[in-house]
């Protein structure tokens, strides 16, 4: 894996730009969706091929019982949570989203008492499945954040076995990334 492939990932996004629009057609919205989730993982892989050596020193040091510094903590959390950025950076995603299913709860509740005809089933139909999809994105940023706190408050009271644990974890992780390497 190389920066190369990190900008011909960025190149398939930002060729797409000028032609997206609401009423982009469902194959290039595939597409589109495909080349964020290439981005994402040949970032993940080239993030980890370049801190590769870092995050022996992280182990080494963690089964050495030595104090990580606020710089190895970042990284660490890096590679085993995916950084505190991803958390802040759907903060605005999180806020749009749950005002939208604060204004899906209210047209629900005003169906509440109205008699259930064809035309109510199938505004309610659709009131549903748009709240369906938004608390999938609310539930996905709450388990980052949830995950993210979890990786703070660990990290903070390691205990001798808990640092050769994570030292193991560590180098399972850093040697499946060297295979990957080829």
């Amino acid at each position: 894996m190389s920066r190369e492939s990190v900008h011909e990932s960025l190149k398939a996004i930002t060729l797409q730009s000028p032609r997206f629009s609401d009423s982009t057609p469902l194959d290039a919205l595939r597409f589109l969706q495909g080349a964020f989730l290439g981005l994402e993982e040949v970032i993940k892989q080239e993030l980890q091929e370049t801190t590769l050596p870092e995050m022996v020193q992280i182990a080494n040091r963690l089964d050495n019982f030595e104090e990580l510094l606020p710089q190895e903590i970042t990284l660490l959390r890096l590679w085993l949570v995916g950084g505190d950025k991803r958390a802040h950076a759907t903060d605005a995603v999180y806020k749009q989203c749950t005002k939208a299913i604060r204004q899906i709860m209210e047209k629900v509740k005003s169906y509440e008492d109205t008699p259930l005809t064809t035309e109510t089933l199938g505004l309610l139909q659709n009131l549903a499945y748009e709240g369906s999809l938004l608390t999938k994105t609310i539930v996905a940023h709450q388990e980052g954040s949830d995950r993210l706190q979890r990786f703070e408050k660990a990290i903070k009271n390691l205990y001798p076995e808990d640092r050769q644990f994570l030292a193991t974890l560590l180098m399972s992780k850093l040697e499946s990334a060297c295979r990957s390497r080829g």
